[in-house]
């Protein structure tokens, strides 16, 4: 019962009862009925909580207030048995409190029960709000949307987290009571405030209003809002509520989107490509510029349009609808290699290589066809070019007694030239394809050849200048080749092949057998002989060298210092002065005789040898290196260098202020400088004194180790002098290379005391060493470019003139037309050859230099005419106008005639090749006179011809360099004739200007200075600068 009255009315309730009964018990006998009233009043009173709770939960036990009051009752009639009972006094109490049972006990149940109820309820109502209240308040904090409420002033009542850090406020309570310009900039919060005010005023919701904002970082943001306005019980507006939600990244997607659109449409409006998309109609629904540059027709116009309705060919019209058709159909792309347009504003026809491709819709069906068209009409006319080109070169090949021929991967054959085919005695190269060298050779030969081949193949590296003996099929006699195979790669840069040329050298090798034969007696007496002998070639490497001399070097055997030059086995300083006095050997042509040069033995001590070097030349009499034979002279030197070593210290003294001079006092570990240090190297010491640490500091980091080691080494080993060669830091921080001397003085115990000695600034006579040492090297890089160039002008020349000469016959058996023609023909392109052969070997000979020309004292305006007189008769036959306008008062000129009438041909052939028929050229001299200037003898080459463009004008006296190719072509011009020109005025030391005019013509000024003579001092400042 105790627990089930807890369950019902609360344990302090019963709590209480159970004290008021036990009160009444003890009192009841004494007090009597005002006790029992009291008792009374308080059961009533839990009867009435009794009632509440009936009325509270009415709906849930689905009673009325009448089953509340009875339950009351009877409730009050227990409690009253309980309390009463077992007292004497139980009926008496019982009578006295019946009639406030029955009447007073359900009124004031009735009354407190109503009471306590309401309130109760009420106290139940604000809790439950309360809750929802904190459960809507967390959604809203929680959501990552911006959410507020503001009342009809602006005023901010309500805001959630989110918010509150958008506007960098912490706690969103701190926005309460504050408006939009506390946040925002004013004319932002002014838009905002005229949309609430909008929203207020009309009662109308604001939905998805797009606004900027800049956010706590200076960051743009944007935000789509929903404004809705609050309104109270009676309908009236009392507020707004507000929702934002941060779409930037939407925002900024569709901006890159709408660019990507512009650009994409840009893209294809500029595509020199023909681009174009229709729907399954044929009819187009986007086309690009290129588009109407072809068809002439509008893009406007041209949209909605069939193939039919544009295009003049209906049988072309029918075969792109019926491509478009077929990529519709079947989903996949077409490959179009050619097809052939009418160009609508040239009337020209253009090819296009096209790909169409369906564009596929998310159900799987094709609904637009796409297509490219790109241009190939140049590279098509290119293909065909190249095709006449490799004619022309199969014919030159076929020609070349040279063996040619291409190999596969497998050393089969495949090409060869009609020499290769002969060599194997078969009629046709095309006999020769397929096969291998096992099918021309000994199975032992074919197999070393086929080797040879694949080790190419596998590692790439080419095979130069191979000796190979084979069996000649005409003669049955040994043969001696000399091949060389190249790899031939494809366009991914792998190995597919090798070329190869083979020259039949057999004549040479037998002279060569002979001379070997010759150089070994040579060779038996050279390494008899005690003195050094070596010969050298015009790059200063060793090409012979006896025992004697490669044993002072250090070397076993002689063959080992082949193709090595002197820097690889003396130091540098030293190698230098040898290879200065070959280069002037080689440079004058005349021996150096008794060159005494100071070098070291196997040792490393140093030697004294007395040396000779004497021109080698060939049979034309060309130099072509040199010999050169040395004896030791050491012990000889030996006694002049102690002469020369007290002299020296006597010099040192006397040219004290040349050098900076040193005094070393060991003792006080201090060095006197003297007044040079300041003028060399720009340091102003006290007293003109420092420690040794401050020399030791200013020596080069890469220095410092040697020099510092070797001066105390001197100190320590007892030696008397001490030199090194090395860098010292200027007051400016930049190096200076020095030579510095010290001598050691010491007492009679030996102990070194001071050290004197003095320090010389070389910097600038090392850095002329340097350069002498490159310009020999560049001179003899530049013979040896001349020596191949020679050699390269004999094998083409050598070709040539068999081709010439072939000509010269089939002309002369030709018996049709066409044969004249063809034959003409190629004559016209061996003269092409023969021509470019010819510039570029006096290009060749011009880059080695100017230093051959012959200066003499020229009339340059008889050189004019006789120019003028040789191509009149040309001028003539294209009708032009060819003037010669000469300066009588021109004094001679010293320059190389011959040379200078190759420039001005050059520059007339270009007149006259670049002048329409019927033009006019002018050759004009005259004196030019510039105050303070020597004068200039002045050469005009004016013409009315087509003119230069200005953006080829700085390029027009380049290597083959041609400004209007289709002219050159037409007039067999190499593009070589206005380098030489201006090569061969550049050797005068004059200078060419150009003007031109596109449509009217172009003026070429040559200046001369009319003041040069051909003595040698002119001479030589010409060929330097050359």
């Amino acid at each position: 019962m105790i627990v089930t009255a807890g369950a019902c009315f609360g344990w302090r309730t019963v709590l209480l009862v159970a004290a008021i009964i036990t009160f009444d018990r003890i009192m009841l006998g004494g007090v009597g009925v005002p006790v029992s009233i009291m008792s009374t009043l308080t059961v009533s009173l839990l009867s009435s909580v009794l009632y509440q709770r009936f009325i509270a939960h009415g709906r849930a036990y689905r009673s009325t207030h009448l089953v509340g009051l009875g339950a009351a009752v009877a409730v009050q009639a227990l409690l009253w048995t309980l309390l009463l009972l077992p007292t004497d006094t139980a009926l008496t109490t019982i009578a006295i409190t019946a009639p406030l049972t029955l009447v007073i006990y359900p009124i004031s149940t009735l009354l407190f029960g109503t009471l306590l109820a309401r309130e109760l309820r009420h106290a139940e109502l604000e809790e439950a709000l309360l809750r929802e209240r904190n459960m809507l308040r967390a959604l809203i904090d929680s959501s990552p949307d911006y959410i507020f409420t503001k009342d009809t002033e602006g005023r901010y009542n309500l805001s959630n987290i989110a918010y509150a850090s958008a506007v960098q406020m912490t706690i969103p309570d701190e926005m309460i009571g504050k408006t939009v310009l506390d946040f925002f900039p004013p004319e932002l919060a002014a838009k905002f405030h005229a949309e609430d005010q909008a929203v207020m005023v009309s009662g109308e919701p604001a939905i998805n209003l797009e606004t900027q904002t800049i956010d706590r970082f200076g960051r743009p943001r944007w935000a789509l809002t929903d404004k809705i306005p609050l309104r109270d019980n009676a309908g009236k507006i009392i507020g707004l509520i507000g929702m934002s939600r941060d779409i930037t990244a939407r925002k900024q997607f569709e901006e890159a989107l709408v660019e990507q659109e512009g650009f994409l449409r840009q893209v294809i409006d500029t595509s020199p490509s023909l681009i174009f998309i229709k729907d399954r109609s044929g009819r187009y629904t986007l086309a690009n510029k290129a588009m109407t540059v072809v068809t002439g027709i509008p893009i406007e116009k041209l949209i909605g349009k069939t193939e039919f309705e544009i295009n003049s060919q209906p049988e072309q019209a029918e075969q792109f609808v019926r491509d478009d058709n077929e990529v519709i159909t079947t989903l996949q792309s077409k490959f179009i290699s050619e097809e052939a347009l009418t160009d609508a504003k040239t009337g020209e026809t253009r090819w296009f290589q096209t790909v169409k491709t369906p564009l596929i819709a998310p159900d799987g069906n094709a609904y637009h066809v796409l297509g490219v068209a790109t241009d190939i009409t140049a590279r098509r006319q290119a293909e065909r070019a190249l095709a006449d080109e490799r004619n022309l070169l199969k014919t030159i090949i076929n020609s070349i007694p040279e063996r040619i021929f291409v190999k596969d991967t497998e050393s089969r054959f495949t090409m060869t030239n009609t020499a290769v085919a002969l060599n194997f005695g078969l009629s046709s190269p095309d006999d020769v394809r397929g096969k291998s060298e096992f099918d021309f050779h000994s199975k032992e030969l074919a197999a070393t050849f086929i080797a040879d081949e694949q080790a190419l193949l596998q590692s790439g590296k080419a095979i130069l200048n191979k000796e190979e003996e084979v069996i000649n099929y005409q003669t049955g006699e040994p043969q001696w080749l000399l091949t060389t195979k190249l790899p031939l790669y494809d366009s991914q840069g792998l190995i597919t092949g090798l070329v190869a040329i083979s020259r039949d050298v057999t004549d040479w090798k037998q002279v060569s057998t002979t001379l070997a034969d010759e150089r070994n007696m040579l060779r038996t007496l050279i390494d008899a002989s005690p003195d050094y002998i070596f010969i050298k070639d015009l790059e200063g490497r060793f090409v012979i060298s006896n025992i004697a001399h490669a044993q002072a070097v250090q070397i076993a055997d002689p063959d080992d210092m082949m193709g090595k030059t002197a820097f690889e086995f003396f130091p540098p300083e030293m190698a230098a002065q040898f290879h200065a006095d070959d280069q002037a050997v080689l440079a004058s042509s005349e021996p150096a005789i008794n060159l005494e040069r100071l070098t070291t033995d196997a040792s490393g001590h140093p030697r004294w040898v007395l040396t000779n070097k004497i021109p080698l030349r060939d049979m034309s009499d060309k130099v072509i290196g040199l010999l050169g034979t040395s004896r030791d002279i050491t012990e000889r030197k030996l006694a002049e260098a102690a002469l020369r070593e007290r002299d020296e210290r006597y010099q040192l003294l006397t040219h004290a202020t040349n050098d900076v001079i040193w005094d070393w006092n060991f003792a006080l570990d201090m060095v006197q400088w003297n007044a040079s240090i300041n003028t060399l190297f720009g340091y102003q010491l006290a007293d003109n004194q420092s420690s040794v640490a401050w020399w030791i500091e200013h020596l080069h980091p890469d220095d410092f180790e040697r020099v510092s080691g070797s001066i105390y080494a001197a100190i320590d080993e007892h030696k008397d002098f001490w030199t090194e060669e090395y860098r010292f830091r200027r007051a400016d921080a930049s190096y200076a290379l020095v030579i510095d001397r010290g001598f050691v003085s010491r007492n009679s115990a030996g102990k070194a005391i001071r050290m004197i000695g003095s320090m010389m600034d070389i910097s600038k006579r090392k850095e002329a060493e340097q350069q002498a040492l490159e310009l020999a090297q560049e001179k003899a890089r530049i013979r040896s470019l001349t020596d191949f160039f020679s050699n390269v002008s004999h094998d083409l020349r050598t070709p040539l003139t068999s081709m010439n000469t072939s000509l010269y016959l089939l002309e002369r058996s030709a018996q049709s037309e066409p044969q004249r023609r063809y034959i003409d023909n190629l004559k016209q392109q061996t003269n092409h050859i023969q021509n470019l052969v010819e510039g570029m070997f006096t290009l060749a000979r011009l880059d080695v230099g100017t230093n051959n020309f012959q200066f003499e004292t020229t009339d340059i305006n008889h050189i004019l005419q006789e120019i003028h007189s040789q191509y009149m008769s040309l001028a003539t036959s294209k009708q032009h106008t060819f003037t010669l306008k000469l300066d009588d008062t021109l004094p001679p000129v010293a320059v190389d005639g011959g040379e200078l009438r190759q420039a001005l041909r050059e520059i007339v052939m270009n007149a006259l090749n670049f002048t329409p028929d019927g033009g006019s050229i002018l050759l004009e001299t005259s004196l030019e006179k510039v105050e303070g200037q020597p004068a200039s003898a002045t050469i005009v080459v004016r013409d009315n011809g087509i003119g230069i463009q200005s953006e080829d004008l700085p390029h027009i006296f380049e290597r083959f360099f041609r400004a209007d190719k289709a002219r050159a072509t037409e007039t067999g011009g190499a593009g070589l004739g206005l380098a030489i020109a201006r090569k061969i005025i550049d050797g005068h030391n004059a200078t060419i200007e150009v003007e031109s005019t596109p449509g009217k013509g172009t003026v070429f000024l040559i200046r001369l200075n009319s003041s040069l003579s051909t003595d040698s001092s002119t001479s030589e400042m010409m060929i330097l600068r050359a």
